[in-house]
């Protein structure tokens, strides 16, 4: 496993590396707060339809105990994938006409096709994981970061703004899903496919969409919806400080959380009924994610510190007096991501619903309760401490899982 997880880990840190340097020096030197805030806000749409995209089957992907019932969830995924992004086209659609404030940086087919086209990615990923090839995962990550920088950087130059900024993104996905599905193809991953076998997969994977799709919306609505809310409170600017924090820490440490995720959840798939390994492997997993978790927020400090000799342009300025606040919010979830996929793996997907979804619910009302009241940075410190205590409990409550098993 720790192999697995240092080859996903070294290849998406290269890719990471790519996407700070176009943080850094094109996104920061060819856009303001408010134009890079416009485009976050349509990437907004695309991450919370996308997070459901395929109604969270693209998971069962990795976990279906045959090729043949993994081939038919591939393609339940892909319809489903289709349909929703049509469904989002009009929501897109009736979000512009009803919020003037809520302000898009792209057309509603633009947002539509950038939604199906990540679904294929999660698609294609979800296969690589399954074959567990990750080296060829993280190279794709690699070429798609280096796609997107050039993409930026011609979109500036041009002054395309936001939609140029869209447009790179879109080509970026594109690269990907051609990529990955390229190299399935030779797995044999789309033989036995019938039509009854499809309905047969889907019956017996219905948690996934009782159950992980409405939590998973929720998490994505609470964690992208945070743009809505500021861009109407507070204003595009205010955006894209946020998200120029969350490109830089929350984006890459996402991916690297997320392939700790994947290759965690194939490997508890694989050995489920060695309890004792699972268990000792999750608790040696938790201290790694806190020491990292720990030095990242160290950083974050030290560049709040030290803030005037960062290579900042000065409409970049004010992102100082957040950084703190918004570096505690961004990396509190991170506590519990690498063992989210966890309730799938021992049937404990409602419960983890009903408890996940509660919080979430709670946070994102207190949180927009207080940015209304113009509360910025102690809206952030106030959720952001508050989630940390909550992941922690989340934390023990999946260990508490494994350890009953073992003692049963």
């Amino acid at each position: 496993m720790i192999r697995h997880v240092t080859t996903l880990v070294g290849g998406s840190a290269l890719a990471q590396v790519v996407h700070v340097i176009t943080m850094l020096v094109v996104v920061t030197s060819l856009f303001g707060p408010a134009e890079f805030g416009e485009y976050a806000v349509a990437m907004s749409y695309v991450g919370i339809v996308s997070s459901i995209a395929c109604f969270r089957y693209e998971l069962g992907i990795v976990s279906a105990r045959s090729d043949v019932a993994a081939a038919n969830i591939v393609l339940a995924s892909a319809v489903i994938a289709v349909v929703v992004a049509f469904l989002g086209y009009w929501l897109v659609v009736a979000l512009i006409h009803w919020g003037s404030r809520i302000t898009l940086g792209g057309s509603p087919i633009v947002v539509a096709l950038l939604v199906f086209l990540k679904a294929l990615d999660q698609i294609a990923g979800s296969i690589l994981y399954r074959r567990e090839a990750y080296f060829q995962f993280s190279v794709l990550k690699f070429v798609q970061a280096v796609i997107l920088l050039i993409g930026f950087y011609l979109a500036g130059v041009a002054g395309a703004a936001a939609p140029g900024m869209l447009l790179a993104t879109l080509v970026s996905y594109v690269a990907f899903a051609l990529g990955g599905f390229v190299l399935v193809a030779r797995y044999g991953s789309f033989r036995g496919i019938r039509v009854a076998r499809i309905r047969s997969v889907l019956r017996s994977n219905q948690d996934f969409l009782k159950y992980s799709t409405p939590q998973t919306l929720i998490d994505n609505t609470l964690t992208n919806g945070i743009n809505f809310v500021l861009v109407a409170f507070a204003g595009p600017a205010i955006v894209g400080h946020y998200n120029f924090m969350q490109r830089l820490l929350k984006a890459p440490l996402g991916l690297l959380f997320a392939a700790v995720s994947q290759v965690l959840f194939r490997y508890c798939a694989k050995n489920q009924d060695d309890l004792f390994l699972i268990r000792r492997t999750l608790a040696q997993t938790q201290r790694y994610v806190v020491s990292a978790l720990l030095a990242v927020l160290v950083a974050v400090f030290l560049a709040y510190t030290y803030f005037e000799v960062l290579p900042l342009p000065d409409q970049w300025g004010g992102l100082r007096m957040y950084m703190l606040s918004f570096a505690v919010w961004m990396l509190s979830p991170f506590l519990v991501s690498a063992f989210a996929t966890l309730p799938v793996v021992y049937n404990k997907q409602r419960e983890f619903f009903l408890v996940a979804t509660s919080y979430n619910l709670v946070a994102l009302l207190v949180l927009s309760l207080m940015l209304r009241a113009g509360l910025v940075s102690a809206a952030f410190w106030t959720i952001g401490l508050t989630s940390i205590l909550y992941y922690l409990g989340m934390n023990r409550w999946l260990l508490r899982i494994v350890d009953d098993r073992c003692q049963s």
